[in-house]
C-alpha cells in the first residue's frame, strides 16, 4: 500500500484490510479511475462490494445521460 502512496497503515487498518480482502491491484485500478480513497474508505468499498468494474459501469452510465 505504501507503494501506492499511502502512509504506513496502523495495526487496526492492516487487520481490517486483510479481513475484507483489500488488495493492491484493485486499489491501483480505483486510483487510476481518478479516486483517492483513504485506507478506511478502501475497507468500506470492499464491504459494499464496489469493484473497479462497477465504478467503470456507473461512470459510463452517468456519461450517457
Amino acid at each position: 500500500m505504501t507503494a501506492l502512496g499511502y502512509a504506513l497503515p496502523d495495526a487496526d487498518q492492516l487487520i481490517s484490510m486483510r479481513v475484507q480482502g483489500v488488495n493492491a491491484d484493485e486499489v491501483g485500478q480505483i486510483r487510476a479511475l481518478g479516486y483517492q480513497p483513504t485506507l478506511d474508505q478502501l475497507v468500506q468499498i470492499r464491504i459494499f462490494k464496489v469493484t473497479p468494474d462497477f465504478i467503470r459501469r456507473m461512470q459510463a452510465r452517468v456519461l450517457k445521460t
